[in-house]
């Protein structure tokens, strides 16, 4: 169960992370801990001989001035921190610290050891071998020579117990100290540094849990990770409304094709059941005729208004020019307004152009200038304006002189087969609107709508002169009329 755990956890990338971390980690740090090992033993060594020296250096003042006896007086003061030995002429030892303090050494060994380039003699301790010591460097007896004129050496020596202690309980703290901390650092590191992925994959659970609303925390720092948090939790927004468009799409049409299939049904049974004249039947057909392009209509309309709401609508970008919008769509209504006894102007900054979908444009135009005519007054006006602000945006206004729109009902036009109390007697499925909005919108535009009731209403698009994502650039769009047109002249200089 043990070594399973561990296979899993190694699969993980948090581990892996965390072990090589951890591993450059211990292997730097031994490195560092060598190289501060071998300045601080240097220097404890260094330390350990300058006081030798020292000490050596007044005991060789004092023999010159006061003799043996001062020596002699002052080995009786040694706390046992030195080794001194006076050695006569003739090599017969005069005076000697005490044997049993270094009886770890064995002092006979100090005329048998040959003395270094710099003068030291080093004894090393006699170890005993049932000590679990053996495991520790050697203690050693660094001992400093100086010959008096009258032939007798003066040695002064020191054990290295001291600084090894020091170097053992820096060994300690070290590891002690360091290994954990380094462990523990990594671990940390590790769990911090793959927070948003663990916080990404527990969202992706909640989403396949049909929690389709949860998204992911975005943090401050902008690494790739949050690039990814941002760009998955835009994905989740375009397929939530895209679910969200097709569920409430066919709620809508569930709801809204009930009535005219069932009229058409009856217009059926109406002319089946009847023993009607062959005339009787054709206006029965016509009237299924008429009902089914309702429906067909509706259905395009709400197929249109969800493309371009999840933003797969396929729209032909190219170079509109405005004031040219506003003459074929007035020339679709000028006839029905001139009946109705309205008036309709065009006031158009020239030279204005878009880059946008012809037909998708006029389509929007010709909804809004539908309504203008549907929702006037007998005598009113209706003005189409546009003009480019100063912010470069391109605003199109559609203005009339109409009914207007409460202010309870002003924000509920956008929506799907919503009908105000008012247009409920006019002709209409209540979606034009809800389409004019969505295609703005899949331009990159937005709309707005300003009215007063019986004074009229004002819609207001604003349009901004950049390339759309994902579609052909005005650049683009005018090489490429620019290129059909140079076709267009070249084919005909050929024919």
């Amino acid at each position: 169960m043990f070594l399973k755990n561990i296979n899993e956890a190694r699969k993980k990338i948090s581990f892996r992370i965390w072990f090589w971390y951890s591993s450059l980690l211990v292997l730097s740090g031994f490195a560092l801990f060598l190289l501060v090992h071998f300045f601080l033993s240097s220097s404890l060594i260094q330390q350990d001989r300058n006081s030798v020296e020292s000490e050596l250096n007044a005991l060789t003042t004092m023999y010159q001035k006061e003799g043996l006896d001062a020596v002699r007086e002052e080995l009786e003061k040694q706390n046992e921190l030195f080794f001194i030995r006076v050695v006569g002429a003739n090599k017969n030892i005069l005076l000697s610290s005490d044997p049993n303090s270094f009886e770890d050494y064995d002092l006979n060994e100090i005329d048998k050891a040959v003395a270094s380039a710099n003068g030291w003699i080093t004894i090393p301790e006699v170890r005993q071998q049932d000590e679990l010591k053996i495991l520790e460097p050697t203690e050693v007896l660094d001992i400093a020579t100086a010959r008096m004129p009258d032939g007798v050496l003066l040695q002064v020596g020191k054990t290295s117990e001291h600084r090894q202690d020091l170097l053992a309980r820096f060994h300690f703290i070290t590891v002690l100290v360091m290994v954990p901390l380094i462990l523990v650092v990594g671990a940390v590191l590790a769990f911090r540094s793959l927070q948003p992925l663990r916080t990404l994959i527990n969202t992706v659970k909640a989403v396949q849990a049909g929690k389709i609303g949860r998204r992911v925390p975005i943090g401050r720092t902008q690494d790739e990770l949050n690039e990814l948090a941002m760009l998955f939790n835009e994905m989740l927004s375009k397929i939530e409304n895209l679910i969200e468009g097709m569920k409430n799409s066919l709620d809508n049409v569930a709801h809204d094709l009930r009535t005219p299939i069932t009229r058409l049904r009856a217009i059926a049974e109406t002319a089946v059941e009847s023993d009607a004249s062959k005339e009787r039947y054709r206006e029965a057909l016509l009237d299924c005729m008429e009902e089914s392009d309702r429906i067909l209509a509706m259905l395009n309309t709400l197929m249109d208004i969800s493309e371009a709401e999840t933003g797969s609508m396929k729209l032909n970008i190219e170079n509109v020019s405005v004031s040219e919008l506003f003459e074929d769509t007035v020339d679709l209504y000028q006839y029905v307004a001139e009946d109705q006894g309205l008036r309709i102007t065009k006031l158009c900054q020239p030279d204005l152009h878009l880059t946008a979908d012809r037909h998708r444009l006029r389509q929007v135009l010709a909804n809004l200038l539908d309504n203008a005519v549907k929702y006037n007054k007998p005598g009113g006006e209706i003005h189409l304006k546009s003009y480019q602000d100063k912010e470069g945006e391109v605003v199109i206004l559609v203005q009339d002189t109409g009914i207007g729109i409460s202010e309870e009902e002003l924000p509920r036009i956008w929506d799907r087969l919503y009908r105000s109390t008012q247009s409920r007697n006019k002709k209409g499925i209540g979606l034009g609107l809800s389409l004019v909005r969505a295609i703005v919108e899949a331009h990159g535009g937005v709309i707005a709508a300003h009215s007063h009731p019986d004074k009229g209403s004002t819609f207001e698009i604003r349009l901004k002169q950049v390339a759309i994502p994902g579609s052909v650039s005005a650049t683009a769009a005018e090489r490429i009329l620019q290129s059909e047109t140079t076709v267009r002249l070249s084919l005909s200089r050929d024919e």
